[in-house]
């Protein structure tokens, strides 16, 4: 489902909140290797089952992969139960890796913010259970909601505790000389994308309007141009010059056979359904520097 950013017409005519989260940084260098896998849609298992493949933990769950980068590209919400128990491992991964020099990037998908936004179409019974106790001084819950969805609005409208985790993820990052990003930047956004990474969070955080980017049919977390089975090669191109990159790297549009590429190896599409939903491959990209050579390497 894809919102319209007519709902957004009113926003011009609202006081801003003033917004003083603390920026994150958009441009950052690894150690060498950095691996992203794609949509998780509340499957832990299907999480671990990837990561396990990728050296990064070992027989425990626990991160084994010393210095390396591990980029996941949103959409850990929806479609499946275990939506807690991933943030809980992920954030554990965080620490863990950081610990040894490592460092987890977590951002943020379409689905994030569909729940941040109110739209539960994706979300399990159990999805509504986890969050059923949850309450929020600052939400005032509609009383048209029903009362099984009630604590997860709380939870996930802006400012509430699990919109404030959403709030603490970017939308995009760039590592070493690859954008990763769960739909795409298409040009008119290269200029647009860092700022677009803040408003977004002030949004979740409830400290800011909603931004146009992130209803946009063609923003980063909802367009497919590269994803097709004819990708926008040209517009990718520009993008790339645009933000001085080699490569993109995008979920968002499910890769049943496993990671694609397209447009001779500048787009890798890491959405590989692993989530019991679609029952697709996991698989994980690796792209690793050795002496200024770049390798790009299918997990599975």
């Amino acid at each position: 489902v894809i919102p319209s950013s007519d709902k957004n017409e009113s926003s011009n005519t609202q006081a801003t909140p003033k917004c003083d989260l603390e920026k994150m940084p958009f441009r950052i260098n690894s150690n060498g290797k950095v691996i992203a896998i794609g949509d998780v849609h509340g499957d832990l298992s299907a999480l671990k089952d990837t990561l396990a493949k990728t050296g990064l933990v070992d027989d425990k769950g626990s991160w084994s992969g010393g210095n390396a980068y591990l980029v996941q590209t949103g959409d850990v919400l929806d479609r499946g139960d275990d939506e807690p128990d991933i943030w809980s491992y992920l954030g554990t991964l965080q620490t863990q890796a950081a610990d040894a020099g490592g460092k987890v990037v977590l951002l943020n998908g379409n689905h994030e913010y569909m729940n941040v936004m109110g739209d539960f179409r994706y979300v399990t019974k159990d999805g509504f259970k986890d969050f059923s106790g949850a309450t929020g001084e600052n939400n005032v819950v509609d009383e048209d909601v029903p009362d099984f969805a009630k604590g997860r609005m709380a939870s996930f409208a802006p400012g509430g505790a699990a919109a404030l985790r959403i709030a603490n993820q970017q939308i995009s990052v760039i590592v070493d000389d690859s954008l990763f990003v769960h739909g795409g930047v298409l040009p008119a956004y290269g200029n647009k994308v860092e700022e677009l990474n803040y408003s977004s969070r002030c949004f979740a955080a409830g400290k800011g309007l909603v931004p146009d980017g992130i209803l946009d049919t063609h923003g980063p977390l909802w367009t497919r141009a590269f994803s097709s089975d004819e990708p926008d090669c040209e517009s990718l191109g520009q993008s790339l010059e645009s933000l001085q990159i080699k490569r993109m790297v995008v979920g968002h549009t499910p890769q049943l056979q496993g990671i694609t590429s397209a447009c001779s190896d500048r787009v890798w599409r890491v959405d590989t359904g692993m989530a019991e939903y679609y029952n697709g491959e996991d698989q994980a990209l690796q792209i690793e520097t050795i002496e200024n050579n770049t390798v790009v390497t299918v997990l599975k």
